[in-house]
Order: C-alpha cells, then sequence, then structure tokens
C-alpha cells in the first residue's frame, strides 16, 4: 500500500536536514525521517521520496500506477524515463527487472548528483544529463516502455503541451511497446487537448484517475492492452510479484474506446 494523503502530510513536513539546494531558481532540501527520506522544493512541493528500508518500493500512488504499464502490454526489456526526479521508477526496474536496460533524462545536473548521492540511483541506469525534447528529438532507440513523468515544481513541463514532442515520443515507443505519462492538467479542457493530440499517434488509451490524488496517468499504445477484466482476474498474483497495489489502482482505470478509423 503507498502513502495515504494523511500519513504523506505526517511525514514529509519536518525531519532531519541532510542537503540544501545551492541553486537559486530550482532550490530544493533533502530530508530524512522515521525511515523515509524526501527531497522537498522550496515552494515545500515534495518531489521524491524513498522507503530506507524497501529502496525499490515506489512510494507515490501516481509511481505505483504507472509502472503498471509493465503488465499491461509485452514485458519490456528496454525502458526510457524521461524525468529521472528522484529515482523511484530506476530503483523498482532494476530490482524487478534486472536484466533490462534502463535509461533515464534529467536536465538538472546538481538534482542528479543529489540523487546519486541520497535516492540509491543504481549503477547500471544510463542517464543522460539534457532535456526531454531533445532526447527524444534525437535519438534513434526504440524501447518497450517510455515513462514520462516531466515537471518544473509542480506545474508539468511545457513540451507535454506540443504536438512535436509528442510526435516524437511515438517514434521512441517500439510497436508493441506502452507510453504511460503523468500529468497535473489546468482543467478538463486541458486534459482533452493532451488526449486528442496523443489519440492521433496511438489509438488505444486508458486513463487512470483517483479523486484524493490530482494526477491524472495514461497509458498509451498502437496495438489493444491487455484487458482490464484479465489484470483484476490477476490481481492478486500480480500484487505479490510486483509490490504493487493492483487490487486498489485496477478500480481507477478506464479504458477509453477505440476512435473511430
Amino acid at each position: 500500500m503507498f502513502i495515504s494523503n494523511v500519513e504523506y502530510k505526517r511525514l514529509f513536513t519536518a525531519g532531519e536536514l541532510l542537503y540544501r539546494s545551492v541553486s537559486v531558481d530550482h532550490g530544493y532540501s533533502i530530508y530524512q525521517q522515521e525511515g523515509y527520506r524526501w527531497l522537498r522544493f522550496s515552494d515545500q512541493h515534495v518531489q521524491a521520496a524513498v522507503d530506507l528500508n524497501r529502496p525499490w518500493y515506489p512510494v507515490f500512488p501516481y509511481s505505483q500506477a504507472m509502472l503498471m504499464a509493465i503488465v499491461m502490454g509485452e514485458l519490456p526489456d528496454s525502458i526510457l524515463n524521461l524525468g529521472m526526479g528522484g529515482a523511484a521508477f530506476e530503483r523498482f526496474l532494476s530490482y524487478k527487472l534486472p536484466g533490462s536496460q534502463l535509461t533515464a533524462v534529467e536536465l538538472n545536473a546538481e538534482l542528479l548528483a543529489s540523487v546519486q548521492e541520497y535516492f540509491s540511483l543504481p549503477e547500471s541506469v544510463k542517464v543522460c544529463l539534457e532535456s526531454a525534447d531533445e532526447y527524444v528529438a534525437n535519438s534513434q532507440q526504440c524501447y518497450g516502455l517510455v515513462m514520462v513523468d516531466l515537471f518544473e515544481y509542480k506545474k508539468m513541463a511545457e513540451c507535454i503541451n506540443d504536438p512535436v514532442f509528442i510526435a516524437d515520443l511515438q517514434q521512441k515507443v517500439s510497436y508493441e511497446g506502452v507510453l504511460t505519462v503523468n500529468l497535473m492538467p489546468d482543467n478538463q479542457a486541458h486534459l482533452l487537448q493532451i488526449l486528442l493530440e496523443i489519440r492521433q499517434y496511438f489509438s488505444h488509451v486508458v486513463v487512470f484517475h483517483m479523486d484524493t490524488f490530482e494526477n491524472v496517468v495514461l497509458f498509451c499504445r498502437r496495438m489493444p492492452f491487455v484487458s482490464l477484466d484479465s489484470l483484476k482476474n490477476q490481481q492478486e498474483a500480480l500484487h505479490d510479484k510486483w509490490g504493487i497495489d493492483f487490487p486498489l489502482l485496477l478500480q481507477y482505470l478506464t479504458y477509453l474506446p477505440e476512435p473511430h478509423k
């Protein structure tokens, strides 16, 4: 089970200060308390957290939701994460899929150094220090899973709204692969705008949203996903194997109808 809103507010309000960023524009601090370590921006937004007793375990619900992508299509052997943040996905995937090739893209060099020191970034992960839009525009490689978790503080990165970026993303996802995107849209109209753009390139889309959280997670594929009934029939086994709260999270998946051709 991931951390609830109540536990989130209790745990991540105060703790032992481990590091304070020297950056003026994008300042952050790293704290530790009760077996958790977290990174908090100067606006008090908690950007990343790790359970020190289970570093592989994804603490936040949106992280667990995005990681459901690994069982919604073909099991990926190559994975791209755009927006490494606190390396939650890298720790989980290195632990659960040790043979997979992991590539992470992160723009902030100071943040990367902090994650390497304080958040157990696996050495096997290939890290590219550049912007996500530059990487997808220039890279020639395709991946079985592409994860997009791009935020500037609590605001989504502007490239998410760029049709060129969405088109480039499609080129990075193998035909059998899955794209998953973490969103925090301004409103329903903004979400619809993003969906309409994505559906030009991916005919199959699944939406995850819990009313108690702001995040909306999209799963996108050119081929059909594993059906919701099939996932629910396996939910306990999936929970035992992956450590993700499938019995809860699957309740909040909505499979969108395939668009008419």
